[in-house]
């Protein structure tokens, strides 16, 4: 068994408790705009540049031995096209900047415990551990079953972060080996999922519903991204809180402003960046938000 992942991330501070090594799997079943690794919603390997720098460079190489022809030059530079290309990875080889590559790989539970634990002293002194991110992990379900079952084995403390886009039996499924589970809410509002999320609404809501019912409170936290033109104004955040007021539990909030760090990997994926005229939260938007929520007795911790 094998699972795909994007990138192994090791010093995180923001992905659970302690010093934590982050995993991201390749896989999403939404398609939210303000995605920052869109590189992760593709569930399969897939090609990209390293970096910008071949956008204003005058080298032909790749153009000229791609036989898909998916990779062509424009206004900006080199575009690749994801629908044409065969992943051949001639043009990996021909690149005289080493700047393409291919994105993601797949790896044995196996393989994956042998990275992880290279980390394990700085678990130990921090408090910290293992983080499944994406996309979405739980995709890939019976690889991170496996995986997370093998990280209890060895003592290792687990986050699973989960769009809650997937069946109920998967989060029940990972649950015996999951330390905390991080849930994302984005609205409330299913016109909203619609335009900005692309499915998932009444799966997601569903979930959340169920979470809060059957999993303890205490291994569950609720993030909720703060973004300008999405769930920011003051009707959407009185309706995500009187949602989260009706579970009657007393989770943890975790407000996560938007940001645009992820918007040039668009560009390398040949993607379109469709936020490209949305702002991030000013400091005193994101007051104000908390604010809001605290009034609907929702107390949200703010995490960049």
């Amino acid at each position: 068994m094998k699972g795909v992942i994007s990138a192994i991330q090791r010093f995180s501070l923001q992905d659970g408790p302690g010093i934590r090594t982050t995993i991201f799997f390749k896989g999403c079943p939404l398609n939210c705009r303000w995605c920052s690794n869109p590189e992760t919603q593709e569930s399969n390997l897939q090609l990209g540049l390293k970096d910008d720098h071949c956008f204003k460079g005058d080298c032909n190489r790749c153009v000229l031995n791609c036989n898909d022809q998916a990779i062509r030059k424009n206004g900006h530079g080199i575009w690749i096209d994801p629908r044409k290309c065969s992943l051949c990875g001639k043009c990996v080889k021909e690149c005289p900047e080493s700047n393409l590559k291919i994105i993601g790989q797949k790896v044995t539970v196996h393989e994956l415990m042998t990275e992880v634990l290279k980390d394990k002293p700085f678990y130990e002194s921090s408090g910290g551990g293992v983080t499944l991110s994406g996309g979405e992990p739980l995709l890939q379900l019976k690889f991170c079953y496996q995986f997370l079952k093998k990280c209890k084995e060895y003592h290792l403390h687990t986050v699973v972060d989960t769009s809650a886009a997937v069946e109920w039996k998967a989060i029940k499924m990972v649950e015996p080996f999951t330390d905390l589970f991080y849930v994302d809410i984005k609205h409330v509002d299913e016109d909203i999922y619609k335009k900005y999320v692309g499915a998932g609404y009444e799966l997601i809501l569903s979930n959340i519903r169920k979470t809060a019912k059957e999993i303890r409170h205490e291994k569950v936290v609720l993030r909720i991204p703060f973004i300008p033109t999405v769930n920011v104004e003051r009707e959407g955040i009185a309706k995500i809180a009187n949602f989260i007021r009706s579970l009657d539990v007393m989770w943890p909030v975790h407000l996560l402003p938007y940001h645009r760090f992820g918007e040039r990997k668009y560009r390398l994926i040949g993607r379109e960046y469709l936020m490209e005229n949305i702002h991030p939260p000013t400091e005193d938007g994101i007051k104000k938000g908390q604010k809001l929520y605290h009034r609907y007795n929702v107390f949200t911790h703010v995490v960049r």
